[in-house]
């Protein structure tokens, strides 16, 4: 049985590959803090390895390397925002402790290495649309720059130590267990807002483009990244496709049924203006292509943010999450 480990795998990206992982049939491992709790792990819950451990204490990531044949990266301490206000903190935490992760698979004999990069920061300002994995990569804030370091060491550790490795430059992805109360993530902090019955804040005059991706999407595309070998180790995973904010805010209008009138604020130095990733490649060396369409992503966000696992309480009062350990 292929035995796998997923850093971060409680968090919103990670436990929908710890899922995908259990579906197939894999030996599962997730190493988390669990400090937002185990809701996200619920439906496999006794299926996998829970190993909970600090990032940064070396000791930690070497007992959850034992024994296993991949290791799915999904453990970030920083947002771009957040790495604007403290870039150092961002390095330490992320850029350290990665290259140590990465020097302690080399040593634990870890066959592959997948990490979750960035397709919508490490390129920068594109010179051209859709933008490739050979397009230059200029990125405007430390998490961006971060994120590309850690693409290098996978670099350097596989032409000095031989351990294979791919990167998955994600675009904007939403879906089931974002946090929609979090800095991140447009979508579902929309519909969370507007189920709350509060404002709705964009940025800049809405007509910032994005590439959105559906999150069981993007945990096919990790999936293949493991099981498939090739040359290419760098890999853009979005829909190839360019929406507006102000179009987002219309699909959810049209999805939920209700009006939306956001708040136009001072658009912020870090955001790029469009970002559309071209997938070809993905598609021509794994095999993958986004299934989901974004008007059906989001209605499966509204369902999900009224499902049971939310309450609403009081007019425009607080959304809660149901945390079950």
């Amino acid at each position: 049985m292929v035995r796998c480990l997923v850093l971060g795998g409680a968090g919103f990206i990670g436990s929908h590959v710890v899922e995908a992982l259990v579906e197939e049939n894999c030996d599962v491992r997730v190493f988390d803090s669990f400090k937002y709790g185990l809701k996200n792990l619920e439906r496999v819950i006794d299926e996998v390895e829970l190993v909970r451990g600090d990032f940064l204490a070396l000791s930690d990531v070497q007992r959850a390397l034992a024994d296993v044949d991949y290791v799915f990266h999904y453990v970030w301490t920083s947002v771009p925002q957040t790495s604007m206000n403290d870039p150092i903190h961002d390095a330490t935490t992320n850029i350290i402790c990665s290259v140590n992760m990465i020097r302690e698979a080399v040593n634990s004999n870890v066959k592959k290495i997948i990490f979750s990069s960035s397709g919508g920061t490490v390129y920068g300002e594109p010179r051209e649309l859709p933008v490739s994995e050979l397009h230059p990569t200029n990125p405007l804030c430390p998490y961006g720059v971060s994120k590309l370091t850690v693409e290098k060491f996978l670099s350097y550790f596989h032409r000095s130590h031989g351990i294979d490795y791919a990167v998955l430059r994600y675009s904007n992805a939403y879906g089931e267990r974002q946090d929609p109360h979090g800095a991140v993530g447009a979508i579902t902090v929309f519909l969370g807002r507007l189920l709350e019955k509060k404002p709705i804040t964009i940025f800049g005059d809405g007509r910032t483009v994005r590439d959105y991706v559906y999150v069981k999407d993007m945990a096919k595309a990790a999936l293949l990244a493991m099981r498939k070998d090739c040359e290419e180790k760098v890999f853009n995973v979005g829909s190839g496709v360019g929406t507006s904010v102000n179009e987002i805010v219309e699909l959810i209008s049209e999805v939920t049924g209700l009006t939306v009138n956001p708040t136009y604020v001072e658009e912020r130095a870090f955001d790029v203006r469009k970002i559309v990733l071209d997938i070809s490649r993905i598609e021509r060396e794994l095999g993958w292509k986004p299934e989901t369409e974004l008007r059906v992503g989001i209605g499966k966000v509204w369902d999900w943010l009224n499902s049971a696992d939310f309450t609403v309480r009081g007019t425009g009062g607080c959304l809660r999450r149901s945390l079950k350990r």
